[in-house]
């Protein structure tokens, strides 16, 4: 794929500055310190701190170590990695794998994820205050929408949750906690730049303004943010100029400005008689038909070619015997016309066309955002609390010219002999019957007169959440309880250019024979001659050839809930009963309108592929409970046991009910020491896109299994009813993909065990380590065309059979390739982390912060045809996994040490990859091993060395102007 760079390459010669100035009349909140391990209750069973609710539980308490691992990352963390982009801040986190940022230059994105486990970002949950944010209609959140202004603390939950939070919560739960109780007014500026070659480029700023009041009773909070990040062309860094850095055009595309012809020639030997198929006992056509059957390996091509253009080549088959044709693969000379056969020249991988300079290596993204909070006490315990947050988002992506491909499986056509240097036609499609196939494998050309492809998106969000929150007493025990209405909206406009209309652009091949046809642009036709790389597209041929591609596409969730919580519900000799209770009504519907041009497959984005609309719905009323049991207190060797148990059922409206359950202990045999432990299910829903998606038609190469009726023995009984004489006329089967209403939610079963140690012998230490098991079931994924054939014809447990269509002559017509529930992945690990405070000192405050994550085990399972499935160890990989697929590393370390000394503070952080295996080269190209880069050549494989990198930064606080002034640097 053309437009994708390996994401690790764009930290290298990278440098940015940034400078904070802020007017407040609060503090900033220091580094958090250890989290205290859970204390028992008094004897009475009253709490002596105050409750607090920690994301993966709905019961108030007063520690803040569960069962279930959190990552805490507070504001000053926060300020400390000069990040100012929530989503990019989350994806430097040891447990996140690849996800889409700003540096993904592809047409339609201009999103930042987060995925967790590299399982998806579609299997992360995402919520603000503890309620979801509109998704988008894949369900993912695009994290540009939160202002990085608003948030206090950002909590991640690195387990399931889905018997608290319901779908989504397999690999985890982002809670990005939002400021409250704000007093002041606080602006901040930043600036950066990246540094590279000896430029400054890639200028990212951002500006925001906050400022709030509150008291015993009441408060409110706004706070505004603009952000624009600058692009960065891929053609101003070496590393990222050419396909694979330092091999020029190796990689490049066949889609060159002076185009690439591949095609067979008619021969001059004469045609002879068709042999006979030994399966049917019948005269059988070749594989380019009778007309060019060759028997002569030293044919000589025709058209004014040369045996030099055009070398003798065996398209024959252990069926018929040999078959030798010219095969031309040719390009244009330079400076020449393309009137003639003497104008082309064979291709060389030297003329690949570089497409690289010209995409971004960084994108553009503007984003204004609006957030606005505020609380009301009705009265003692009853509190009306709301908040509105709107964010408005502007990205591009930026890619070379269209590549136009001509080709049996993309723009078919033919090329009539009268508009051919060659003198005879040039034809995509299929005469039909036996083995008979195209003349013409490709024309491809760049058309770098129609400008570079520009896809332009802008994105409004909304979010709207408003509700009571209260308590009581009931006897001696307190109730909490709350009740809240969500609505979000979300809307995607999308402009692409430099987009070509097949449909005009095969008219004007064939040199507007038929003025008096004006297509629906209402421009003229204006003939355009594919041979003739010197002149390339004119303007005027591609104000015809081209269309301006446009989509909407739109979603709203509606949330009604309401939870009812307490930490003891009644004594237990160990503690209080904790109960939480909860109902949740849920609702999203959502919709994609592609172009007209691409509804009717005339889009060069989608070849002869008719994108379909989306549309559709779904609800899901929900009920949980939740128990936090203490068993032991206060004994020896168990100062602390209890048991977290909890359960979720629900009822989608459009695959039915279910429920996931979770249970976790935890256990303090003394003061210092927390074991702890949990299972728990885990379930996502479909998507909209996975249920609506439009579907659409493509129409990849396969073989069928029943030619000739078959040839192993189950082949034979599962092809009963396909003649034994049928032989499949055509190699491309349509297929049809797109969305399932049937599908199934996919399921897991999450495990994990660990410990955190604070000793009392040295305070201001915390070491935690935690094991993890993810087991993901039912995944929502295509099967794929070829095997679904498989899984019918060759297995004697037949699956699919129902997807697949024939003719009443047997033949293979259409095979349905939608999304269903099929494979699964099994990943484990460890994450670990180390905090100290160390004690002052006359040079100032240290603390210094550990985190690792060394993933294990990560495989993928697909089954197979005869009933078993394979297992695809990608663990320490490039190019794998669920989510963006940019590679699974073992392990990822990330350091941070802290410098406070009266108004001066610093902080350094250092980033630790370790090594991956990667392919090396692309599928369809030129094994790259001949070129010497391969560190293993004999398996075409290549080491990803491991990377580690330093960030830095310094800064002042003016008390007396009440404000600081901050300079760091990204990758010192």
């Amino acid at each position: 794929m053309e437009n994708r760079k390996l994401i690790s390459q764009a930290v290298r010669y990278a440098l940015a500055a940034g400078v904070a100035a802020s007017v407040t009349g609060i503090p900033l909140a220091a580094s958090a310190a250890p989290a205290p391990l859970p204390q028992p209750a008094t004897a009475s069973g009253a709490q002596t701190l105050g409750t607090i609710e920690v994301t993966g539980s709905r019961i108030k308490r007063t520690d803040v170590e569960t069962a279930q691992p959190v990552l805490q990352i507070d504001r000053q963390t926060i300020e400390n990695t000069g990040i100012q982009n929530v989503g990019q801040l989350l994806q430097t986190i040891t447990s996140a794998g690849a996800a889409l940022n700003t540096v993904f230059n592809n047409g339609g994105n201009g999103n930042t994820n987060v995925d967790l486990r590299y399982l998806g970002a579609q299997r992360v949950l995402v919520l603000v205050d503890g309620h979801r944010i509109p998704t988008g209609l894949n369900g993912t959140v695009n994290l540009n929408i939160v202002p990085i202004a608003i948030v206090d603390h950002i909590e991640v939950l690195q387990d399931g949750a889905s018997a608290i939070y319901g779908s989504d919560a397999i690999s985890g739960v982002v809670n990005i906690i939002t400021r409250k109780d704000f007093n002041g007014a606080t602006a901040s500026a930043y600036y950066g730049k990246w540094n590279g070659q000896g430029s400054w480029d890639g200028a990212t700023q951002e500006f925001d303004f906050s400022i709030g009041t509150s008291n015993d009773h009441s408060g409110v909070f706004f706070s505004s943010q603009y952000f624009k990040q600058e692009p960065l062309s891929a053609g101003d860094r070496d590393y990222a100029s050419t396909p694979f850095a330092g091999l020029g055009n190796i990689g490049g595309s066949s889609g060159t400005p002076q185009g690439r012809f591949i095609f067979i020639a008619p021969g001059s030997v004469a045609p002879v008689s068709a042999p006979i198929d030994p399966k049917t006992g019948k005269p059988a056509d070749g594989p380019l038909g009778t007309g060019l059957i060759q028997p002569d390996p030293n044919v000589t091509p025709l058209g004014g070619l040369t045996s030099a253009q055009c070398p003798t080549t065996d398209f024959g088959s252990d069926k018929l015997g040999h078959y030798y044709v010219p095969y031309c693969d040719l390009t244009l000379k330079t400076g020449a016309t393309g009137t003639s056969a003497a104008d082309f020249r064979p291709f060389t991988a030297n003329d690949a066309y570089n497409f690289a300079p010209i995409n971004y290596l960084l994108t553009p993204l503007e984003v204004t955002s609006l957030y606005v909070a505020g609380h009301y006490d009705l009265a003692p315990n009853l509190t009306f609390q709301s908040n509105v947050m709107y964010s408005h988002q502007v990205s591009q992506q930026h890619l070379a010219a269209t590549p136009l491909f001509i080709t049996p499986g993309s723009i078919q056509g033919n090329i009539p002999a009268s508009k051919t240097p060659f003198g005879f036609d040039l034809n995509t499609t299929q005469p039909g019957g036996g083995y008979q196939i195209p003349n013409l494998f490709l024309i491809g050309r760049r058309e770098i007169g129609a400008g570079p492809r520009i896809a332009n998106e802008e994105r409004s969000a909304y979010s709207f959440e408003g509700g009571f929150v209260g308590n009581f007493l009931l006897g001696n025990h307190e109730w909490d309880w709350d009740a809240s209405y969500v609505f979000g909206r979300g809307v995607t406009q999308s402009h692409s250019t430099g987009l070509f209309n097949t449909q005009n652009l095969l008219y004007a091949i064939d040199g507007c024979p038929d003025q008096a046809v004006v297509p629906a642009s209402g421009l003229d036709c204006v003939p355009y001659n594919m041979f003739n790389g010197a002149a390339n597209v004119t303007p005027a041929q591609a104000a015809y050839a081209t269309y301006l591609e446009t989509s909407l596409g739109s979603i709203d969730q509606r949330i009604y809930d309401a939870n009812i919580t307490t930490s003891d519900l009644f004594d237990l000799p160990a503690g209080g009963l904790g109960l939480a209770v909860g109902y949740e009504y849920r609702e999203q519907n959502g919709e994609f309108l592609p172009s007209a041009i691409d509804i009717e497959g005339n889009s060069s984005s989608f070849p002869t592929v008719n994108v379909q609309p989306t549309s559709g719905r779904y609800n899901v009323n929900s009920a949980y409970a939740e128990l936090n049991i203490p068993l032991l207190a206060n004994l020896p060797g168990a100062r602390l046991v209890s048991l977290d148990l909890a359960n979720r059922w629900f009822k989608y409206d459009t695959f039915g009910s279910g429920s996931a359950g979770r249970a976790g202990l935890k256990w303090q045999p003394f003061h210092d020491l927390l074991l702890r432990a949990t299972w728990s299910e885990g379930f996502r829903a479909p998507s909209i896109s996975n249920l609506f998606g439009g579907q659409l038609a493509n129409f990849p190469a396969v073989s069928d299994p029943c030619n000739g009726g078959g040839t192993t023995a189950i082949e034979q009984t599962n092809c009963a009813g396909v003649p034994a004489s049928y032989n499949q006329p055509n190699a491309q089967i349509r297929e049809i993909v797109g969305g399932n209403p049937d599908l199934q939610p996919e399921t897991s079963i999450s495990r994990s065990a660990g410990f955190v140690y604070s000793p009392g012998w040295m305070p201001g230490l915390s070491v935690n380590l935690d094991y993890y098991k993810i087991e993901l079931e039912n995944t929502i994924q295509a099967v794929g065309e070829q095997n679904l054939l498989n899984f019918c014809y060759t297995a004697t447990a037949r699956s699919f059979c129902d997807r697949i269509t024939r003719s009443a002559t047997g033949v293979l017509t259409r095979v349905l390739d939608t999304a269903t529930n099929i494979g699964g992945t099994l990943t484990e690990g460890f994450d670990g982390g180390i905090q100290y405070k160390f004690p002052s000192t006359g040079f100032g405050d240290f603390t210094g912060k550990l985190n690792s994550t060394y993933v294990q085990r990560y495989d993928l399972f697909f089954p197979t045809a005869t009933g078993g499935r394979t297992a695809t160890h990608v663990a320490g990989t490039g190019g794998a996994g669920n989510g963006f697929g940019n590679g699974i590393p073992h392990y990822k370390t990330n350091l941070e040490v802290d410098w406070a000394y009266g108004g001066f503070n610093a902080a350094l952080i250092g980033h630790y990859v370790s090594h991956q295996t990667e392919a090396c080269g692309k599928a369809g190209h030129t094994p790259l091993s001949q070129f010497g880069v391969c560190t293993y050549p004999t398996d075409n494989k290549n080491n990803i060395g491991a990377a580690t990198w330093w960030d830095i930064q310094v800064g002042y606080d003016f008390a007396a102007a009440n404000t600081s002034l901050t300079f760091g640097v990204i990758n010192l």
